[in-house]
């Protein structure tokens, strides 16, 4: 059985996901099991895999219908052998040391469930120049944060503490968890980190070279499309106001959901969408 299991989404980015699996080739941690997971892809994805799996046995290919991300995702967890459990998307890459530094740092500290690193945005083509945030601002998103429970929601609630090839994490995670919530169209990983706030799966942030996870910048990413992640948001925050019984918890998330209505609101007008959005603002002036 591999030590790390890296579980690979695909949906038609066979262009890039060569890129992706050279990064994987190229960690310093031998002892793994790659599944790319092809989710209905209509170009030439099972090429690729192929061409790496005859080469290299650790490779595997895993093809269903198109079913979304989510569900791509889960195949690969029930399929995973790994004690450590890698996601990375097909259009991403992750650093060489990345698997031999966290699942170290899982085995000298069996109380942690996730590790997580630092992160860095790069851009198609120039994948040696990286940005720490992709507006300019040069200002990290990941949070530095160690804890559980409350101590990790009160993080969460505010913003996603991380990207989500920037974890590895033990597979009892998903024992204790469950799966992606396959209805999700975005923050996917977002609320699976809620939900093991709940659980009291305890994160810990590990600052270690060269084990970075990158994330690539293009105009199909998902994270450009404001009005999903925003509606996204505001599902998530709302079914998950009747789970939290902390008070100080509880008025983090209402505060969420007013500022993702008043940003979805605005969002609606900027894109034409004028009724819309004053119905949205004169509904919270009401309140």
């Amino acid at each position: 059985m591999p030590r790390c299991t890296v579980i690979v989404p695909c949906f038609n980015y066979g262009h890039l996901l060569g890129e992706t699996l050279d990064s994987i080739l190229c960690q310093t941690e031998p002892d793994w099991e790659c599944l790319v997971v092809d989710d209905g892809s209509t170009d030439d994805t099972g090429e690729v895999v192929g061409r790496y799996a005859r080469n290299d046995a650790r490779f595997k290919y895993i093809h269903q219908n198109n079913k979304g991300l989510s569900a791509a995702r889960n195949t690969g967890l029930r399929a995973a052998q790994g004690e450590f459990l890698q996601f990375l998307d097909a259009d991403d890459l992750i650093q060489q040391r990345k698997l031999e530094l966290q699942s170290q740092f899982l085995c000298k500290n069996p109380d942690i469930d996730i590790t997580f690193g630092e992160m860095r945005y790069f851009r198609t083509g120039s994948p040696g120049q990286l940005f720490l945030s992709i507006d300019g601002k040069n200002e990290a998103l990941t949070k530095r944060v160690v804890g559980a429970g409350c101590d990790l929601l009160s993080f969460l609630l505010v913003d996603n503490i991380m990207v989500v090839n920037s974890p590895l994490l033990r597979k009892r995670v998903v024992e204790s968890v469950g799966y992606f919530d396959e209805t999700l169209s975005a923050l996917e990983d977002w609320e699976y980190w809620l939900r093991c706030g709940l659980r009291e799966i305890r994160f810990s942030y590990h600052d270690s070279p060269n084990s970075f996870a990158l994330v690539r910048v293009h105009s199909n990413s998902m994270s450009s499309n404001r009005q999903l992640m925003l509606s996204a948001n505001l599902r998530i925050r709302r079914e998950l106001a009747s789970k939290i019984g902390d008070p100080v918890l509880l008025r983090l998330n209402r505060r969420g959901i007013g500022n993702a209505e008043v940003a979805m609101a605005m969002t609606n007008m900027k894109a034409g969408n004028i009724r819309s959005g004053l119905t949205g603002l004169l509904n919270l002036l009401r309140r």
